[in-house]
């Protein structure tokens, strides 16, 4: 769910939380209309680089809630050397 909602003229600087822990963390979705902004995103995905990630107890079972939810992926868990 939406926590801070703010206009920035054509933009808006938008974080969620779950709807289970409003004082949980927040997330900030920011637009990548900037050219930096996309050059470094697809940087980070042709080296395999997730440009978000999070700590879960049991990634495949928070990955099948999430997909049973709706939640699109756009590539599924993979396992990555931890160094």
């Amino acid at each position: 769910m939406a926590k801070t909602d703010v206009s920035l003229c054509e933009h808006r600087w938008l974080t969620v939380v779950g709807a289970n822990e409003p004082d949980g963390a927040e997330l900030l979705l920011e637009p990548d209309v900037h050219p930096a902004a996309r050059v470094f995103k697809q940087a980070m995905v042709a080296d395999g680089i997730p440009f978000a990630s999070f700590a879960v107890d049991d990634v495949a079972a928070t990955h099948a809630d999430l997909e049973a939810r709706g939640v699109h992926f756009t590539q599924a868990p993979t396992s990555r050397d931890p160094s």
